[in-house]
């Protein structure tokens, strides 16, 4: 583990610090439940240890433990850890291009950072996934001299095959950032090679996409394969990164784009997104490599124009969803059937989402006007719900009675979809910036990485949370969803009471009679069971011993909820 420095931290927000932290932590998490808007837990901005940081998120996941994993860059000397107690500095002034974990209530578990003993002129993130057994696999590409076992006294330093063209490289580590191999593949000849998605099989293989110049043998022992045409190539290396097998899309100048555009399903099959003259191509590629069928929307002679931004598998069923945008008249279905949708923000800047089944059949396609680009792994599933993150301009109907509007130039949002697409909530953030990467985690949260370039509100409910910048800077923030309540039994404010609330000790639980026999809980403000119980009279005394002092939220028959407040001596 990399040596840190450890100082006073300074608060997350000016004037608050130790036990005030906490309470404005409590909250934050506070909300109006009966509207369903999630709650800030924490978010966070590194915090420059003279000025302010310029910090880059590229992509975020999690582990099953819901830790949180990132790879990033910063310019500048700053704080990189959320808690309020504790201080790690990054080590230099200049660029430092890392990989950290972090717990779901903001502890920084470690960081450890690319480039020590490396002379790199060029250096990128193309992609993090996490496997079954929570490692760490990482894809990008540089040129120059790269220490990739990411420590300050590293020998595991991979070289480029051109001092000035870019090869890209695979990495591997443990679930606490330890080295295990990195691979860099690259060209001789003029031009190098890029890597632009990464993701893996159910058996933990690695797929990476690329678009090579001129033959590119990907195999990085001795043995030679070489990359296929010149439009979007698929290579899977083995989790020990060897070399089994590589395909390409058929359709002509169709080529391999960034950010989440190649998942697989639960058979090992790969779906693959490409783009060339406006037009997306899916390829369906078996998991021997076998290409299954190549389908295309959008037609560029007609201005029919489709930029794909993210995609997300149904593991089980092989459905997929496709998130992006359009412009002009675009046709959905690449089959006989005609389901057209046509651009009105007059800027090829539609949004859409659309779904399709393991043959591409188009199953639904939502289309929303206004300006509305999608983040860089911008779909997650949410209890069998789809959720999407991005940006706005100005006001959009997402549909069900869900209108979200801008309130700065670009304003970060969220929405939420049923299998059938039915839009069933959502918020915009009242800033300028974007949410780039969603990851739904246990216990009700969702984890956001995004950017801001203006101070903003994070919480969308009735609180307040306030990050403050004055340039573009990456944050990222923890949302409580918290629980899944039916809007008119919530309001029902006779049905349930607490006495005394604030508590000390313990507390009476008042109930109607008519909730007598059923289950009570008590969860923290992290949406974590505390303690469970059943109702047998109408008022009845509950324990708070174990508790300690912060927000509960009690539930009775499963619908019914109150705030409890539990205060120390």
């Amino acid at each position: 583990i990399n040596t840190v420095i450890i100082t006073p931290k300074r608060p997350i927000l000016p004037g608050l610090s130790g036990q005030l932290f906490i309470y404005y932590y409590l909250f934050c998490v506070s909300t109006t439940l009966f509207a369903q808007q999630p709650t800030c837990n924490w978010a966070y901005i590194p915090v420059g240890a003279t000025s302010q940081a310029y910090h880059t998120i590229y992509y975020a996941a999690t582990d099953a433990s819901g830790h949180i994993i990132e790879l990033g860059k910063l310019l500048g000397r700053a704080d990189m850890n959320p808690a309020p107690a504790d201080t790690v500095l990054t080590p230099s002034g200049s660029f430092n291009y890392y990989l950290s974990k972090t717990t779901q209530d903001g502890h920084l578990l470690w960081i450890k950072y690319f480039g020590y003993n490396g002379a790199t002129s060029f250096f990128e993130f193309k992609g993090l996934k996490i496997n079954a057994n929570n490692e760490i696999v990482v894809a990008g590409n540089y040129y120059g001299i790269l220490d990739f076992d990411l420590s300050p006294t590293g020998i595991d330093t991979l070289r480029s095959k051109q001092p000035t063209y870019p090869d890209f490289f695979v990495a591997k580590y443990d679930a606490n950032g330890g080295y295990q191999w990195a691979k860099s593949l690259g060209s001789t000849g003029t031009s190098g090679v890029k890597a632009q998605a990464l993701s893996l099989m159910p058996n933990d293989d690695i797929l990476v996409t690329f678009n090579p110049t001129g033959a590119v043998d990907i195999d990085p022992s001795a043995a030679v394969h070489n990359s296929v045409g010149s439009n979007a190539n698929l290579v899977c290396y083995s989790p020990q990164g060897q070399y089994l097998w590589n395909t390409h899309t058929p359709t002509p100048t169709s080529y391999a784009i960034p950010n989440n555009t190649v998942e697989c399903d639960s058979w090992g099959n790969t779906y693959l997104m490409s783009v060339g003259y406006y037009k997306l191509t899916v390829s369906k590629v078996t998991i021997t490599g076998a290409n299954v069928w190549d389908l295309t929307i959008g037609d560029f002679p007609t201005g029919a124009r489709v930029d794909p931004q993210s995609i997300l598998i149904e593991k089980a069923t092989g459905n997929f969803y496709v998130a992006g945008t359009f412009g002009g008249t675009v046709d959905f279905d690449p089959h006989a059937a005609v389901v057209n949708r046509t651009e009105s923000s007059a800027s090829y800047q539609d949004g859409f989402i659309a779904k399709y089944d393991r043959d591409m059949n188009l199953l639904w396609v939502n289309t929303y006007s206004g300006k509305v680009s999608f983040g860089t792994k911008a779909l997650d599933f949410d209890d069998g719900d789809i959720v999407a993150v991005g940006n706005l301009t100005n006001t959009v109907d997402f549909g069900q009675g869900v209108i979200l509007s801008a309130t700065g130039n670009l304003s970060p949002f969220y929405i939420k979809i049923n299998p059938a697409g039915a839009t069933k909530t959502g918020f915009a953030l009242a800033g300028t910036g974007l949410f780039t990467t969603i990851n739904t985690s246990i216990g009700s949260k969702a984890i956001f990485s995004g950017s801001i370039s203006t101070t903003t509100d994070m919480d969308p409910s009735s609180a307040n949370f306030t990050l403050n910048t004055t340039v573009n800077n990456s944050f990222t923030a923890v949302y409580q969803f918290l629980l899944p309540l039916n809007t008119e039994t919530m309001l029902e404010s006779n049905k349930i009471s607490i006495s005394p609330n604030p508590v000390y000790e313990n507390f009476n639980l008042s109930v109607a009679e008519s909730l007598i026999g059923t289950d009570y809980a008590v969860y923290n403000a992290l949406g974590s069971l505390i303690l469970k119980g059943k109702i047998n009279a109408p008022t009845m005394v509950v324990p708070s011993d174990n508790m300690v002092a912060g927000l509960y939220f009690v539930q009775v028959g499963g619908n019914f909820v109150r705030k409890l407040i539990k205060t120390s001596k």
